[in-house]
């Protein structure tokens, strides 16, 4: 129930059950997302909640009280429960002037286990364009590597959805988003750089509209 940072000390009192005890650290979470006693039980099911652009780490260690010794210099290391993920569409046509990327489906909220529950939460990033074009007079866009909600445990994919702006004149521009997944999730703690080509990006939603069908349907109607 305490705030915690880097290095700093939490003094606990009135630890009188002797024996294996586990203690839980957590960071970057506001008071109020935090479950107290006072609301309800806390257990290993409890979940807390994940919150994008936060850097939110877990961990736990364990100790022996014991019935001779009152002080106890316990320390607790915390992983990150978040990722990061960068990103970087390559070879896009000059008339794209914007390129938003969705994560639609990350986890909403983590066990005391490391466990990430759920598949609902939504963050939206924006990419950037390269300054200079490339030889073909097309451009690069990325997303530098930044902090995200992790996947659900267990995820075999991530869904992503891209939206490219277009602009047709000076003053109208019209949108495309593509729906796709990738097959590297977001895990806790994981390092993310995901990367596609425009043009093989771009094929994956072409719409094919076949020829008329050389068979005719003939009948009489009644005049």
């Amino acid at each position: 129930g305490n705030n915690m940072s880097d290095s700093m000390t939490v003094q606990f009192q009135d630890a009188t059950t002797t024996g294996v005890h586990k203690l839980y650290g957590v960071t970057n979470l506001y008071s109020n997302e935090i479950p107290l006693p006072s609301t309800g039980t806390i257990d290993m099911t409890t979940t807390f909640p994940l919150s994008p652009n936060r850097d939110i780490s877990l961990g736990c260690t364990t100790f022996t009280v014991l019935e001779e010794t009152m002080d106890y210099d316990v320390q607790v290391d915390v992983d990150h429960i978040m990722a990061k993920l960068a990103l970087n569409v390559k070879y896009v046509p000059s008339d794209v002037v914007a390129i938003s990327v969705v994560l639609p489906s990350q986890g909403v909220s983590f066990k005391f286990d490391g466990t990430i529950v759920g598949n609902t939460q939504s963050q939206t990033f924006s990419l950037t364009k390269a300054n200079e074009a490339n030889e073909n007079g097309s451009y690069h866009w990325t997303l530098p590597e930044t902090i995200v909600l992790p996947s659900e445990t267990n995820a075999s994919s991530m869904p992503i959805h891209v939206t490219a702006t277009f602009r047709v004149n000076e003053t109208t521009t019209y949108n495309e988003t593509i729906q796709t997944t990738a097959s590297t999730v977001c895990a806790s703690g994981t390092r993310v750089a995901l990367s596609t080509t425009w043009e093989t990006f771009y094929n994956t939603t072409t719409i094919n509209i076949n020829d008329w069908t050389e068979d005719i349907i003939e009948d009489d109607f009644e005049l």
